[in-house]
């Protein structure tokens, strides 16, 4: 039974791989597409993280201070940075253009997983848990925060499930690994968009 269980689940969740990857493959071929539009991406992220991946390559160093911002100013406590994000690191392996779209479609799927992870918990059908899945990551609001080029909000938001999963996996078994799981889950949160930390240790 429980061998069954991880080929539906090892199954379902290739199966949002490939329906995310579908969505994005315009996009992973023409960055601009999305990256070079009048919105918060491109006027905002896209030169944040290029000044990111400057540092690096060109000064060889973390990016504390920002010169080019007014008379300067702090970088790192820049809640729109999410300098110390693990994912931030598509930015310094491929282009900036390229690095966020692959960044907004791990996104996408991570909020696919977790939400299906999340519906299977309540022991909904494999069938309905990936549903669930679709309509949370092709939801009006994910889809809308995409438009509006919301990158830092979407990955906030792609945890969402993962820390309901942890509170629920906390009450029923008690096992330590999910409060571990559930931290890390809320860290990343608070590095990428802080006010959805809060509306999450709020609820």
């Amino acid at each position: 039974m429980a061998k069954n269980e991880k080929v539906k689940t090892r199954f379902y969740i290739t199966l949002l791989f490939v329906i995310c990857l579908v969505f994005f493959l315009p996009f992973l071929i023409r960055p601009d597409f999305l990256t070079t539009r009048d919105n918060d991406l491109g006027r905002t992220y896209i030169p944040l993280f290029s000044f990111i991946r400057n540092s690096f390559f060109t000064y060889k160093q973390i990016p504390l201070w920002r010169p080019d911002q007014l008379m300067g100013e702090p970088f790192i406590d820049n809640p729109l940075s999410s300098l110390f994000y693990p994912a931030n690191l598509l930015f310094l392996i491929f282009s900036v253009k390229f690095a966020s779209v692959v960044y907004l479609f791990s996104h996408f799927l991570l909020v696919g997983i977790f939400t299906y992870l999340l519906a299977r918990s309540f022991n909904f059908s494999s069938l309905s848990s990936f549903a669930a899945a679709c309509l949370y990551v092709f939801s009006t609001k994910m889809l809308l925060h995409l438009s509006a080029g919301h990158i830092t909000m979407i990955a906030a938001f792609s945890y969402f499930p993962l820390v309901f999963l942890s509170t629920r996996k906390i009450i029923l078994q008690s096992e330590s690994v999910w409060v571990v799981i559930g931290a890390i889950s809320l860290t990343f949160m608070l590095v990428t968009y802080p006010t959805i930390f809060y509306y999450a240790v709020s609820l």
